[in-house]
């Protein structure tokens, strides 16, 4: 049976991390046990376009001039114009590791908005790009990174506790 224990440990810091307000070390093991054989998916939009596509096609998606517009293209050249966890819907998502602030590919609105809460060690989708996020290599960093660990300190304060080295230790 699965356990939190069973997770690199950057996804096991990341799961206590983003459910920190709401519940504790055993909660979210216990549902790390009751998923195990599971997949993520489903939604609204679980396969299909974002309807906010079109919206989001303009000049600054793919612009190399813009910061994240330029990664965006970049990502898309090497694998494709699909989400790198579903493959059937149009990415709207520029994702990264929350922690370390690496790039880790381009993902559809409702990928994106639902990949940090797996609970699959692996043979899920989510799992699979987590461990092995397909951008990695390129050691990209997301251009917006600084704002993301300000805020995270701010949580941490609020909570009282910061579970994660390179938060605390990060520069701004």
């Amino acid at each position: 049976m699965a356990s939190l224990d069973d997770f690199p440990e950057a996804r096991r810091e990341g799961l206590l991390w983003h459910f920190a307000e709401q519940l504790d070390y055993y909660d979210i093991d216990h549902i790390v046990h009751i998923s195990a054989g599971g997949t993520c998916g489903g939604g609204p939009y679980w396969g299909e376009s974002c309807p906010r596509w079109e919206e989001l096609q303009g000049p600054r998606f793919f612009d190399p001039s813009h910061d994240v517009g330029a990664i965006r293209q970049q990502l898309a050249f090497r694998w494709g114009d699909m989400c790198f966890t579903c493959l059937t819907a149009i990415p709207t998502a520029l994702d990264h590791d929350h922690i370390s602030g690496l790039v880790r590919g381009l993902l559809c609105g409702d990928c994106n908005t639902r990949i940090e809460e797996c609970f699959h060690v692996a043979g899920c989708p989510f799992a699979d790009y987590l461990n092995a996020p397909p951008a990695a290599p390129l050691g990209l960093l997301h251009p917006r990174h600084g704002e993301r660990i300000r805020r995270q300190r701010a949580k941490a304060k609020r909570l009282g506790f910061h579970p994660h080295k390179a938060y605390r230790d990060a520069p701004t």
